[in-house]
């Protein structure tokens, strides 16, 4: 990596510490305000989604690290909850930036936190006034967005089912999602 080119500022960065941008770094972030047109979760963010249903008998959720390519989402990481019994959305700053600092040091891959999923306690696929509801929860924390998704994860049967959403007109937005293997999306 080249120790002159300034590093843009992550999400994270400037929601917790209340950084701020310098002038003329914002062509650095630009993909932070394109609309998220699909998404692509790596098979392992699949693999760890689906191991979270065995833990039925509360609400789960975490963060998502990835990156965008112009209006591809690529979800790379799912952090689990913040191993506390409160609810996915009540963020702890250390937290994630502890985590999304850990997996920056060992991935050239310019991760930053993309969105956050949710499941509910029964671990089953959450219906459509359920998925309302918690999506409606998330933008109030300004946790989705049209360059940010949640997913909402659950079994529908024998298989895992997520949905991706964002925003738009401030209304809930469904995306499409396609599973994908680990880096072959690499920008």
């Amino acid at each position: 990596m080249n120790e002159d080119i300034p590093q843009p500022l992550n999400r994270a960065q400037r929601r917790f510490l209340g950084l701020t941008m310098p002038i003329g770094a914002q062509e650095l972030t630009k993909h932070d305000f394109v609309p998220v047109e699909d998404v692509a979760i790596s098979s392992v963010v699949f693999k760890m989604l689906t191991q979270q249903h065995l833990g039925a008998g509360r609400l789960r959720g975490g963060t998502l690290l990835g990156f965008q390519v112009e209006g591809k989402l690529c979800i790379e990481v799912a952090l689990p909850s913040n191993h506390t019994y409160q609810h996915p959305f009540a963020m702890q700053p250390e937290y994630l930036l502890g985590a999304l600092d850990a997996v920056l040091q060992v991935t050239a891959l310019p991760l930053d936190w993309v969105g956050n999923w949710v499941m509910p306690a029964d671990g089953r696929q959450p219906d459509v006034g359920w998925t309302e509801e918690v999506w409606h929860a998330a933008r109030r924390e300004a946790l989705v967005s049209a360059s940010s998704v949640l997913l909402t994860v659950g079994m529908a049967e024998d298989r895992l089912v997520i949905e991706a959403w964002s925003e738009r007109e401030g209304q809930p937005f469904r995306l499409p999602v396609v599973k994908t293997s680990l880096l072959v999306h690499r920008p």
